[in-house]
Formats: C-alpha cells, structure tokens, sequence
C-alpha cells in the first residue's frame, strides 16, 4: 500500500512473458512459466540499456536537468535512475487504487504507459525514487481512484530492434514492439481481477513511447488490434528506418561482428553470453553520427510493412484516370503482380511492353492503412523538440550537404532526394525566406519536421475528428519535459526538487502541472479532456476544443504556457511541409523497390522506374 491522499496498492514486477533469453533472443515474447509460489515483486530489472561514449544528446538543451541525467548516462557515468539491467526484463507494474481491489466490479479504466528513450534506454520505474517517472500515483490521485495504471518494460537497443533483411528470415525485426503488444494483451486477460476495464485501455507514451503507439496503429497495415481504444501520444518521435536490405542490413552486420558473429547470424546470436551483447550493443550506438540511434522502429515487410507516414497516406490519393499507361520492363513475360502495386486496376490491353489498364469497378480506397477502431487520441508536442537531437558540428552548407548523405542510401541521393530536401530547406547563403537563420538551425528545423512534428499532423488527419490537440511551450519547453507535470504527485517535493534543478521549474508549477494532468486523466476516464478538467483552479483548465485541419496550419490547438492554457494556431505542423516529407518516404520507399504491393504512395518528387514492390517479399 503506498501512502498517498488516495489509499493505492502498486503490485510490482509481474512477469508477462518469458525471459527473452537464449532462442527467445529476437523472438516473439512467449508465455511465462507457470508459479506455484508467492511472489513478492522484489525482482524486476530493467532492459539492457545502452550507455553510449560521446553524448548523443548533443544541442544546446542538452544542458537541460533532463539532457544532464541523459548526458551523464550516455558518457558512461553511473546516474542511480539507471539500475541494474538484464535480458530477463518483461515485467510490468500495475497500481491500482484500493477501492478496486476491494471491489473487483468497479471496472475502472486503464492506463497503459510505454517510457521513452529513443529505442536505446528506458525502463517502467527506471527514475524513481528521484523523480516521479513512471508512477501511477499521480494520474490515480487526479482520477480520485477512479483508474488503473500499469507500466510496463519492453526490450531495447539491438535486443528490440535489430532489423534487416537476415534479421527479417532468421529472427524477429522490432521485438520491442511485440513486447508492448504482449503487455496490452496481459491487461485484456487479467486486469479484470484487480477491477480494471478491458474494453476501456488507453495508451500513453513519450517520444519512443509514444512513436510505438504509433507503430501499434499501422501494424500489419492497420489490420491488427492495437488492443487500446484511446491514447495520449507526447512527442512521437522516431527516424527514417526503412532500407531493408541497405542501411538495417549493415546494422545487423556491423552488430554481428561486434559480437563475434561475422557471417554466422541469428543463430550466433543466440548462443552468445549476455557480456558478450551487452558490449556489442553499447559500441554499435557509439558508431552512430551524432543525433542519430542506431536502431529504432523499422520497416520489415511485415509487422511494420512501410514508414507510418505512407500508411497513413495509402489509399488516400485521387483515383486515376480512366486509362493508365505504365512501362514495365520485362523479360517477355508479364504478370499479375506486376500492375497490382500501382492503382489496383486489372489490365485490358498488352502491347509489346506497355501495359494499359481500365479502372477496377471497386478500386482501392482503403483510406489508409491504419486501425480504424480509435476512439480518441490527444497528440502533443513540446515546442523545441529538435534542441536535444541536432548535432552542434553542422555550421555550413556542406555540413548539412554531409548530414543529410548519412541519413539516405546512396540511391536516394543518385535519384536527386537529398537535392530536393536541400532546396525545400535552402542554405542561409541562398538570399531566400526561411525561419532559421544558421545552418545549426536549419538542421534543426529539417529534424524537427521529419522526426517530430509531421508525425502529429499525420495522426490528426488520419483521426481527425477524433484528436485533441496540445503544444507544450512551458518554459524551457524542451523534449520530455512535460513528463514532470504528466507524473506530477500531490507527494512531490518541489522545493527539494526545484533546487536540484538546473533549469528551475515555472513559478505556481504545481498548480500549473495538475491542471495539465486533469486534462490526460478525464481523456483516460471519458474519451474527452474536458468533463474532470481542473476548471476551477489557478491556472484554470479551459475548455480544450478539438483542432481544425482544413488550413496548412492546424487551428484550434491547446497550448500549456508558463502563464496558463490558451487556444492557438499551430504553425509547427504545417500540412505543405508534413506532404513533402510524406513525397520524400515515397520516393525513398519505391526508389529501394520496398512499397507493399497494393499500398503505393504515388510521388513525383524525384523520377522512379520499375517496380516499386519490386524488393518487398525478396
């Protein structure tokens, strides 16, 4: 029983899949053994983490407490948040407030949260007792016991996700992933016996976090229950992941070598000691450029069949025209598959290589391919989230030139990709209007908008009108620091903690944080933000409307300021700017021939010949 204002009993470290250990390494989590004893919730480490030499989280807000505790991790030093970690990791907790458990009936609502840490760190409990990450018992006390919330761990750095074309025939891509649906199905089968919802699970994640929820909503091309109805996304954030025999293969290879595995693969994997990963996964995330992670959410032609964006977009596009005329090259044979990629039109006409095609009587317009069965989403973002991630060294055109090099495949740049992204975000020399003045921050914004922002665009218009919409630009309004008001605790000592602080926290932050928190609480309880918001408190929480879509920028956005709530146009997540980023996966995408055969985002950024599916199933 933990003391606080609301009596909750946290039920700490179960186990919900087995160690992912020995052939269970870059597998499908597996069921637990069974107990025949009492547990007593004593043993539960986190992941294997991944503490890299030289900082990636390398801008100026890197000198942010939360870019120090990261910092000092990253550089090797021991921070006490960061305990003892292990394969045997798939643990979850669950706090629940006492009237539940007394009364299993109830049927309250759940919260599912998935920690952040950019795929590489993170753990469910990984910062307390410093901080109140990830505790239930802040959301609960502003329910006044009227949810559940559980935490879970999932697998990070290579032992998550390690991707590539070998990986995709030897083992399993994006394990991390499984790990986190396997956690939401422990609710749907057993939180009814601790007085939970089922049917009323909302997931809530922060940057890796929120980004897996993301995934989750596109598995499979959107035909997998996510197994949550609602959700609250803070900062999804994630990179390009997508060539699959290219840039993940050479991943999985380097990770390989530095196992001792060169040319052995999954199998050597498997069989090698846990020192002998641990080492391998911390020096693959040293060899990353700055600002960038070696591993993260990727493609693999299956679970995560091409980047969300393009899911999101697929079936979206204006129908063709009556008559089509597409060029194959060929070897004197033509074949079904070869049209199905491009409109889902049956052909009528074969002469020599052109192909000519009459529009289908149903033709494809799924709408995108995403999970339909949403009911409602709060996507936030923080106004500076690029400040941590952009890397210091880039102060000339030709330092961007180079920067943008390492984050394409050669073939992109051949076909004249990088060009395009070089003129949408012009160097400051070229006398052109922009809204960055080095090019320190015209890195900053191409990050900005590809890694962050346009993955809050894409789920409103996807959702739309199903989200409510938030911009945190509380003072210093940099990535993950809304997590201090989303877990803020009647508990917390805000004196102690505020001169611990580098940066100090707003003035009337307490106040401030459990308006903030009423919002995501009564979204969990209802679906909606507003029915238990703090309406009567300094600052209030005003009424949240829902966001406009129709304009390039989005109207009708909440913003948290260091004076309170106030209702705004978001200029940061323009539509013009988030449909050339979704052109630039497309052209990407067909250019590697990785475009799931009857979901290709048409593009015209850059020319592409041949197949666009043409590597998919290879």
């Amino acid at each position: 029983m933990l003391a606080h204002p609301v009596k909750i009993y946290l039920f700490k470290n179960i186990r919900f899949a087995a160690p992912p250990v020995g052939n269970l390494r870059w597998a499908k989590p597996a069921q637990p053994a069974k107990e025949t004893t009492i547990q007593d919730g004593s043993y539960g480490p986190i992941c294997v983490q991944a503490p890299l030499k030289g900082p990636q989280v390398t801008g100026p807000g890197a000198s942010s407490p939360i870019g120090q505790a990261i910092n000092q991790f990253l550089g090797g030093i021991p921070v006490p948040s960061f305990k003892a970690a292990s394969e045997d990791c798939l643990f979850l907790d669950v706090y629940v407030p006492a009237r539940a458990v007394k009364d299993p009936s109830l049927r309250l609502p759940v919260i599912s949260w998935f920690y952040g840490g950019a795929f590489t760190f993170g753990g469910k409990d990984q910062f307390q007792p410093v901080l109140p990450l990830y505790s239930g018992t802040g959301p609960i006390e502003q329910s006044k016991g009227n949810v559940i919330f559980v935490s879970s761990n999932y697998r990070v750095g290579a032992y998550g996700f390690l991707a590539g074309s070998t990986m995709e025939k030897e083992g399993l891509p994006n394990a991390g992933l499984y790990d986190q649906h396997a956690a939401l199905q422990w609710i749907q089968d057993y939180i009814g016996l601790l007085g939970g919802d089922k049917t009323q699970v909302s997931a809530w994640g922060e940057s890796a976090g929120a980004s897996s929820i993301l995934h989750q909503l596109v598995a499979f091309g959107g035909t997998q229950d996510p197994l949550f109805s609602k959700a609250v996304m803070l900062s999804p954030a994630f990179g390009f992941k997508f060539d699959r025999k290219g840039g993940l293969e050479q991943t999985f290879q380097n990770f390989t070598e530095l196992a001792g595995c060169a040319g052995k693969g999954v199998a050597c994997l498997r069989a090698a000691s846990a020192e002998t990963l641990n080492s391998a996964n911390t020096k693959l995330n040293i060899a990353g450029p700055p600002g960038t992670f070696a591993v993260g959410p990727s493609t693999d032609g299956n679970l995560i069949r091409q980047l969300p964006a393009l899911e999101f977009a697929s079936g979206k596009n204006p129908a063709p025209s009556s008559l089509a005329y597409v060029y194959f090259p060929t070897n004197g044979s033509f074949t079904r598959k070869a049209c199905h990629p491009y409109m889902g039109h049956d052909p009528i006409i074969v002469i020599d290589h052109l192909w000519l095609f009459k529009r289908s009587s149903s033709p494809r317009q799924s709408k995108g391919n995403f999970y339909k069965g949403i009911s409602s989403l709060i996507l936030s973002h923080v106004a500076n989230e690029p400040d941590l991630f952009t890397p210091l060294n880039i102060k000339s055109d030709a330092d961007f030139t180079a920067f943008l090099d390492s984050q394409f495949p050669p073939y992109a740049k051949a076909a004249g990709v990088n060009a395009a992204i070089e003129a949408r975000y012009p160097p400051i020399s070229s006398g052109t209007t922009h809204n960055y003045t080095t090019e320190f921050d015209r890195t900053k914004a191409v990050i900005g908008d590809n890694s962050f922002y346009c993955n809050i665009r894409y789920l409103t218009d996807a959702y739309s009108p199903k989200t409510y919409n938030l911009k945190y630009s509380t003072t210093p309004a940099l990535h993950a620091t809304d997590l201090l008001p989303t877990f803020y605790n009647l508990n917390l000592d805000l004196p102690l903690l505020n001169s611990s602080l580098s940066l100090p926290l707003i003035p009337g932050f307490g106040p401030f944080a459990q308006a903030y928190q009423s919002y995501l609480v009564s979204h969990a309880r209802s679906g909606d933000p507003n029915p238990y918001r703090k309406a009567i408190n300094l600052p209030p929480a005003i009424p949240w409307p829902k966001p406009g879509n129709g304009a390039d920028a989005l109207t009708g956005v909440l913003e948290a300021t260091d004076l309170g709530f106030r209702v705004i146009t978001d200029p940061q997540t323009e539509k013009s700017t988030c449909a050339f980023w979704v052109q630039v996966a497309a052209a990407v995408t067909a250019l590697g021939g990785l475009a799931p055969p009857g979901s290709v985002v048409p593009t015209t950024l850059v020319p592409v010949s041949g197949d666009p599916s043409r590597n998919y199933g290879a």
